[in-house]
């Protein structure tokens, strides 16, 4: 049960981030360019880097490079994924040594087991809830059962 509800939510993560990067396309493009910024020092020490984009966000970029070239002292290739990912971004560099992931779907699969450990919170509270309440039903059917009885022989 436990790991049928983790995959819905998973997708259901999918799915709302998906419609929600369609909705609002320019903030997201904003959040891209603000992680790269952020990541600039790790990536930029190298001399070769290749930027991987998925088909949207490559042809996004592809018509406005400088939106990223800009930030790097290096030179950077922006490159369509050869897999397809709903957002974010990859680097390699170092002729392929080395690669980073920033892809959403790598930081949802990253934060897997957490939301695993807070799924397994609420399936578990809601269980205890759930036997508690069929105790509590249980405890009313005898009171009733007990005072009928006496009612009986009264």
């Amino acid at each position: 049960m436990k790991n049928k509800l983790l995959k819905e939510l998973k997708n259901k993560i999918y799915e709302l981030l998906k419609e929600k990067m369609n909705q609002f396309y320019s903030d997201y493009i904003k959040y891209l360019i603000d992680y790269i910024t952020d990541n600039v020092d790790i990536i930029d020490k190298y001399k070769k880097i290749v930027l991987l984009l998925n088909s949207r966000d490559y042809n996004f970029f592809n018509k406005n490079p400088d939106e990223i070239k800009s930030l790097f002292k290096n030179s950077i290739e922006i490159n369509k994924a050869p897999h397809n990912f709903i957002g974010g971004f990859k680097i390699i560099v170092s002729d392929g040594e080395i690669s980073y992931d920033f892809s959403i779907d790598n930081i949802i699969n990253k934060n897997l087991t957490f939301i695993q450990k807070e799924l397994s919170k609420i399936v578990s509270e809601s269980e205890i809830k759930e036997i508690e309440q069929e105790f509590e039903r249980f405890i009313q059917e005898q009171k009733l059962g007990i005072e009928e009885y006496l009612r009986k022989y009264d």
